[in-house]
């Protein structure tokens, strides 16, 4: 998903209120998004150099930088972008629906929540 967003960062308006930094569980993960995140709110872009230099070590460095150089979708028309960009989102909203619901065990009101983003 982080690959996605920095791909093509219209993506953070389309997931407002949807994918939030949250949603991203593994710790280098998690702060990556948030940076993204944060960055996007305040600078309207996301530029990847500012987010590797964050990280000290080099294998976090190695890391983060391959998240920002993986291309996922060049050579997908635009339906078949949106048919797996709705599905990466579904399945996270499907987790997070899943841990809430065994956290409290009752009905999650998450699902009401679950949207389809127009690519």
């Amino acid at each position: 998903m982080l690959t996605w967003l920095i791909e093509d960062v219209s993506l953070f308006g389309k997931l407002r209120g949807i994918i939030t930094p949250n949603d991203f569980k593994e710790d280098l993960y998690h702060q990556v998004a948030a940076m993204m995140f944060e960055q996007y709110e305040r600078e309207g872009s996301v530029l990847p150099a500012k987010i590797i230099n964050y990280f000290e070590s080099k294998e976090e460095q190695t890391e983060v930088a391959s998240l920002f150089s993986t291309s996922l979708h060049e050579d997908m028309s635009k339906m078949e972008r949106e048919k797996a960009l709705n599905e990466i989102v579904q399945k996270i909203r499907e987790k997070i629906k899943d841990k809430f619901q065994k956290e409290i065990n009752t009905e999650c009101p998450v699902e009401a929540n679950l949207k389809f983003i127009d690519y």
